[in-house]
């Protein structure tokens, strides 16, 4: 197959809903399963020299059929591409953003967002905040205190977090330069 856009329905829509109506059935094995693929997804695209830049529950789609669920990164429009020479400027949303990175072309960026969305696959929950994202009239008041928290290095408790250990690795010690080493550790941490 050449390189090119594969266009794919995606019949759940987005992870924020689909997690938002479906949160409470959805067992640890199909969170687990989730938390890989996409994973897996942005390995794919640091692999090809990309940065996606926004990744969020709001920009991964779902798709369903009758024995699998599967997750779609999508929107591409903010993305850097050194070889390219492309920029698109953006920069992830809260709690998506680490406050504390400078290099904002390092794959890091999306290794931190990637993070922040295994623990909501994992939990449940964003992070700070019981449950879902916050509606726009409380979004930028739970992004300040989110970030404020962020760069006093301050996360959610990890333990007994499914996929905790690489969670922190992401997010808390920063210590995965890109996605495919995240998708090496959560294939690890499964499999003990």
């Amino acid at each position: 197959m050449e390189d090119g856009l594969l266009l794919k329905e995606a019949n759940c829509g987005d992870l924020q809903s689909y997690l938002d109506e479906n949160n409470g059935n959805i067992n640890d094995a199909l969170r687990e399963e989730l938390s890989i693929q996409i994973a897996e997804a942005v390995a794919y695209v640091h692999e090809k020299g990309i940065i996606h830049s926004n990744i969020s529950l709001a920009n991964i789609l779902v798709h369903q059929t009758d024995n699998n669920t599967d997750l779609i990164l999508a929107d591409f429009g903010g993305s850097r591409c050194l070889e390219l020479g492309l920029n698109g400027c953006l920069l992830p949303d809260d709690p998506y953003f680490d406050p504390q990175l400078k290099d904002y072309e390092s794959p890091k960026l999306d290794v931190f967002s990637l993070g922040i969305v295994i623990y909501i696959i994992m939990t449940g929950q964003y992070p700070f905040q019981n449950g879902s994202v916050p509606g726009m009239e409380k979004r930028f008041e739970y992004g300040d205190r989110v970030q404020k928290l962020f760069n006093q290095g301050k996360f959610p408790n990890l333990s007994g977090v499914p996929f905790g250990d690489v969670i922190a690795g992401c997010c808390c010690e920063r210590r995965f330069e890109t996605a495919k080493e995240v998708v090496i550790a959560l294939k690890a941490e499964k499999n003990t």
